[in-house]
């Protein structure tokens, strides 16, 4: 079936309806919130300024907005909730799904067809309010938030072990133990960095996987004091 245009009006019209209907497709899925405290772990709020479309109804917040609701400790995420004119946030334990006609994440608890969710996830403990981060549309990736050996496991790949790697680095080139558990053919390197330089005009020449150990080789003209390497573990 072929898509249909919407905007069937021209200058001079007076076809409310087809201008009304074109404004109200465009903003479908519409969001354009940013959350209070995203940097730290203290709880956020809904920022002023924000403005959400929700089933068709676009809402604004003209202060920062508490966010209600009695979450569990863990991964947490915030739904809003129409009422008529006005709209509420709560934290929940249950995530969203993607609802292709609506153009954005939705609750998927029945009666709550029309509660759409904040593109945000974060750790609760308690307090705090860590690892914050933002669902991309229709995927389950996500931008932003700490990459700690506590969170990275939820990230692309599953992860079952992460090992933080640190060191002195040789001259030249330097071989690291894998740890316990650990091979060249289930682990991959989620990132490294080097700290300390003796000398300079260089740079590092490769960090990788070996069958026996990780290579890590070093322009001998700028040789690296320290590295720390993270390792993970695929399932």
């Amino acid at each position: 079936m072929a898509g249909s245009q919407i905007n069937s009006y021209g200058i001079g019209d007076v076809n409310l309806t087809s201008l009304m209907a074109s404004v109200d497709a465009e903003r479908i899925g519409f969001c354009a919130v940013s959350l209070t405290n995203y940097d730290n772990t203290s709880e956020p709020e809904i920022a002023e300024g924000s403005k959400i479309e929700v089933n068709g109804a676009l809402f604004k917040f003209d202060a920062d907005e508490a966010i209600g609701g009695s979450p569990s400790d863990g991964t947490v995420y915030i739904k809003l909730i129409p009422v008529s004119t006005s709209i509420t946030a709560e934290f929940t334990n249950t995530a969203p799904t993607w609802d292709t006609e609506k153009q954005g994440w939705y609750s998927p608890t029945p009666g709550e067809e029309n509660y759409r969710y904040l593109p945000f996830g974060m750790i609760k403990s308690g307090a705090s309010y860590s690892d914050k981060y933002e669902k991309i549309s229709n995927s389950n990736v996500k931008v932003g938030g700490d990459i700690s050996s506590d969170t990275i496991s939820n990230f692309l790949v599953d992860f079952t072990t992460i090992a933080l790697l640190t060191g002195s680095l040789g001259t030249t080139l330097t071989n690291i133990s894998y740890p316990s558990g650990f091979t060249q053919s289930n682990s991959i390197i989620l990132g490294f960095s080097f700290g300390g330089y003796a000398a300079y005009q260089g740079e590092i020449n490769f960090c990788k996987l070996k069958a026996a150990n990780i290579e890590v080789s070093v322009d001998s003209e700028l040789y690296y004091t320290t590295y720390k390497i993270l390792l993970g573990r695929m399932s």
